[in-house]
């Protein structure tokens, strides 16, 4: 049963903290849709576009759903964004972020489906035919505590989870880099340490065995990228 709903003015205390660590120069939504997707915004650095997405959005209450609905995304802007950045010649690359991934799958079964988690992020499916139409190269995510890399459709966009910074759940606490070289090329680098359940308070250390190394390495392509991550845990 579910039991989780947004809150009504949840968007005002997240803006009245983080205001300041979001660019001066975002693109944001303007309007009667302004005052709850303040948290959905796109910037431009070089030749690279991002669009940060809430995908935690509140949504007031209706007869449907009397406590409101959380999770409706900004669709439309999200998209106009992306086909924007897909027909400018002077963007190269595009990643969308959000909390909530798009795919989820279980530890027994491998099979990706669209991420439903909390009644949340429901748009999803819609949504991953436009990144994949307008060729955006990842959608970089948390919300389940590990850490994945996929090509969902086998190609083209990526789904990358990272969201093994710290719970007791994945196989490897770590942080994972995107680095946009100037030669065009787009590197991914997980790094982590052994969740042993007995070294995560502790200064890394190699002797102590709970030393940072790489755990996942590839080029980002917009083909079929062969070299696959393959987990060993729960998604």
């Amino acid at each position: 049963m579910h039991s989780e709903f947004p809150l009504a003015g949840s968007t005002e205390r997240w803006m009245y903290y983080m205001k300041d660590f979001m660019p001066d120069d975002r693109d944001f939504i303007a309007g009667p849709d302004s005052i709850n997707n303040q948290m959905t915004f796109s910037f431009v650095r070089g030749n690279v576009a991002f669009i940060m997405m809430n995908t935690d959005t509140y949504n007031g209450p209706s007869q449907t759903y009397p406590h409101g609905r959380e999770g409706l995304i900004a669709y439309d802007w999200i998209t106009a964004k992306t086909e924007e950045y897909h027909n400018d010649p002077t963007i190269d690359h595009v990643f969308v972020m959000g909390h909530k991934p798009a795919y989820t799958r279980s530890d027994l079964d491998t099979t990706l489906h669209f991420d439903t988690i909390h009644a949340g992020f429901m748009q999803s499916e819609k949504l991953w035919a436009q990144l994949m139409e307008d060729t955006v190269m990842a959608m970089l995510s948390a919300h389940a505590h590990t850490y994945s890399r996929n090509q969902p459709m086998g190609h083209g966009t990526y789904q990358v989870i990272a969201g093994n910074g710290g719970s007791k759940n994945p196989e490897f606490y770590g942080y994972t880099l995107v680095n946009v070289m100037s030669s065009g090329e787009v590197q991914l680098i997980s790094k982590g340490f052994d969740n042993d359940g007995k070294h995560y308070y502790d200064p890394l250390s190699a002797d102590e065995g709970n030393a940072t190394i790489t755990r996942d390495s590839t080029t980002l392509i917009w083909g079929k990228n062969e070299s696959s991550f393959k987990a060993t845990y729960k998604q």
